[in-house]
């Protein structure tokens, strides 16, 4: 794996490693290898983010899988900095509800984040109006989810969400969910019906 990261050949180095840790789960080498792997995937996404904007012109929108999604963190519109971690810990429970539907192909938060990070894009970012239609495009994903996060009186929490579909350039609303913060959970998991259904998706019992 070395030898081949010495050569510049990456994806080779990649491999090599990642094979190592499958097939060699108590090796004592095992975490100085995985350590390795996690670098060099970061670095190959970055040149990767770095490639993708610079022939961002050349994206074919119309060539982007119906049924890829990315979901974009969501914003903190209240002023109470306590509910910033849910900003990306929503984000995260989604896209992994989310991957559960065998129809949805689901963008990676990772992708996301090194994304907004070649973009030099913050949080407040998020909420233009055309931010949703270039995350897409940059990210192949044909529709994006986005939205809000308010904190109410005695402990309530409000989250707002919208579908936005990059080829039809249509955006619908997406019925907001609100109740106690205490049942942050629960209320993730009704947003993520809400979403499946403004999609257009019949889930099976197994999925739900």
């Amino acid at each position: 794996g070395l030898t081949f990261e010495t050569q510049g050949k990456i994806e080779k180095a990649i491999d090599t490693f990642r094979r190592f840790t499958e097939i060699s789960p108590f090796n004592k080498m095992r975490q100085t290898v995985e350590n390795r792997l996690l670098v060099l995937l970061q670095q190959q996404m970055e040149a990767q983010t770095k490639a993708l904007l610079q022939a961002e012109d050349a994206i074919q929108v119309a060539a982007i899988p119906d049924n890829s999604v990315a979901v974009l963190y969501f914003v903190n519109s209240s002023a109470n900095p306590e509910l910033d971690p849910l900003q990306k810990g929503l984000t995260e429970m989604l896209i992994t509800d989310l991957s559960q539907v065998k129809a949805l192909t689901i963008v990676e938060r990772a992708r996301l984040q090194q994304l907004m990070e070649e973009m030099g894009l913050g949080m407040s970012g998020l909420v233009r109006e055309d931010t949703a239609p270039r995350m897409g495009k940059l990210l192949g994903a044909a529709q994006v989810v986005q939205g809000t996060l308010l904190g109410l009186e005695n402990q309530s929490l409000r989250i707002d969400a919208a579908l936005a579909n990059i080829k039809t350039a249509q955006k619908s609303k997406v019925e907001k969910v609100s109740g106690s913060l205490l049942e942050f959970y629960q209320l993730e998991k009704n947003l993520a019906f809400d979403v499946i259904d403004g999609m257009g998706i019949s889930l099976t019992q197994d999925e739900k």
